[in-house]
């Protein structure tokens, strides 16, 4: 690719045709469909001569994440699309911008968002069944695709990601949703009705600092290491930071921004990234910790002294835990509790070909160090509760049919060893813990791991041989 000037070149070979009964026919592409798109390839170039439809200025940055397409010659937003997905998005964009209505064009643009995700040259085929449309994000990377799909953009009643399809799956729902808000019962068979949880006044100011509102919501947009919120105010706070070194959220999400930025309004402003300085990703395991130290610090400072602080966190290398204690100890927290629960769907494709893929998340539920009652636990006793609370919880989850990669009982051991040592003042001495004790809680993830096994292949063989009784 170093030898060319632009993005790989694809050719149209084979079309999928969708009939007014449902049938679906795979054919291969004939002139005439070659001709059409050399149509949309002048009608783009005159509307773009006309100021009818505006396009992504952006250029990608170098990033963690951005590289790989950089590499293939992808140098502008507007390159991960061919002639006709951007005159169709354009037409698309420039219509709902024109909206009068600000909340039902806001409503659509981050609608359109969702459409971009599936109609792009880094979408693939992905067959029929769950939808034929392979999200570009479904990799949370940007991997050029080989052979990409060109999708219908505003779609049929069988096109997947489309504009039309995602209009009633997504933006439709969600309405209803705020009509009729409902929690998913415990038993997974059903819904309860809650009412309406928000008064649906949303202010842009702290709702601390005026009479309060029963209900209201604050929304704000800045960073989380300086909120304007009073002293001691929150009851709890709920997060999620972003994993230090793999997934820069940031970088990817440049990819919508450049077209959102098209149309300035709101939190969108013209600046031409999403990045920041202060943004906690990092590829530097100390910064990363710094940064998100600062944004726990910030969360003590607003907690009311009984307040959570509650966060989600998995990660499969030793400096992604020191780098956590190092933020959370650092910040003035203790770990009092670390709940293992299902994480992203197995199916994901960054789960399905890892050798090693982590399939839990850990909810991990911390106090201000002095609201901890508990004494500082020595590490090695830490280590042994470790042990027996990993195998507890994890067996737990096992009785609902969920199975686990050594990299899943590495993730519930180091949680439950943080949950064990208790109201340490010192971040360096729980940092130094985990580090002098990894081989310690390697060789209790790996006898976790083979002690399920075994629980399994019980299991498996119990269901033989309870199958074979019936012949």
């Amino acid at each position: 690719m170093r030898a060319t000037s632009g993005p790989p070149e694809h050719r149209l070979y084979a079309k999928l045709l969708l009939f007014p009964d449902g049938t679906k026919r795979y054919l291969p592409t004939i002139p005439s469909d070659e001709q059409a798109y050399r149509g949309c390839t002048e009608l783009l170039k005159s509307e773009l001569a006309r100021s009818s439809i505006r396009l992504p200025q952006g250029s990608l940055s170098d990033g963690y994440n951005t590289r790989q397409a950089i590499g293939y010659n992808y140098r502008h937003w507007s390159d991960f699309f061919n002639d006709r997905q951007l005159l169709a998005l354009g037409w698309l964009h420039e219509a709902i911008a024109a909206l009068p209505d600000p909340a039902s064009r806001d409503a659509l643009l981050t609608l359109f968002s969702g459409v971009l995700e599936f109609n792009n040259v880094f979408a693939s085929y992905k067959g029929e069944g769950t939808g034929a449309v392979r999200h570009m994000f479904s990799h949370h990377i940007l991997k050029p695709e080989r052979m990409p799909i060109e999708a219908n953009v505003w779609g049929t009643p069988k096109s997947s990601g489309s504009f039309r399809n995602l209009f009633s799956s997504r933006l439709v729902r969600a309405i209803e949703y705020r009509s009729a808000p409902f929690e998913v019962t415990g038993n997974g068979r059903g819904r309860a009705y809650t009412g309406r949880p928000f008064s649906g006044i949303v202010e842009t100011s702290s709702p601390l600092s005026a009479p309060r509102v029963p209900g209201a919501i604050h929304l704000s947009c800045g960073s989380s290491d300086e909120t304007d919120l009073p002293d001691r105010s929150v009851d709890l706070v709920i997060t999620d930071p972003p994993f230090f070194d793999n997934v820069h959220y940031s970088e990817l999400a440049d990819f919508f921004f450049s077209w959102q930025v098209l149309h300035p309004r709101g939190f969108v402003s013209e600046t031409p990234t999403t990045r920041h300085a202060r943004e906690v990703q990092d590829t530097d395991s100390q910064q990363f910790a710094e940064k998100l130290r600062r944004v726990f610090a910030e969360s003590r400072r607003v907690l009311k002294d009984d307040g959570l602080l509650v966060f989600t966190y998995h990660h499969s290398r030793p400096e992604g835990w020191t780098s956590l204690a190092q933020a959370i100890y650092g910040g003035g927290f203790s770990v009092v509790n670390a709940h293992p629960v299902k994480a992203e769907m197995s199916v994901a494709t960054p789960k399905s070909q890892a050798k090693e893929p982590i399939q839990l998340d850990v909810i991990f539920v911390c106090r201000k160090l002095e609201e901890d009652s508990r004494s500082p636990s020595d590490p090695s006793e830490a280590a042994g509760e470790a042990r027996a609370l990993a195998e507890a919880k994890l067996s737990r989850l096992a009785e609902t049919g969920l199975s686990f990669s050594r990299n899943d009982c590495r993730v519930v051991v180091i949680s439950q060893f943080l949950s064990r040592i208790g109201p340490v003042r010192s971040p360096d001495a729980v940092v130094d813990a985990v580090v002098l004790f990894q081989d310690r809680l390697e060789e209790i993830a790996c006898g976790t791991f083979h002690a399920l096994e075994e629980m399994f292949d019980r299991a498996a063989a119990r269901a033989k041989g309870g199958q074979l009784t019936l012949f």
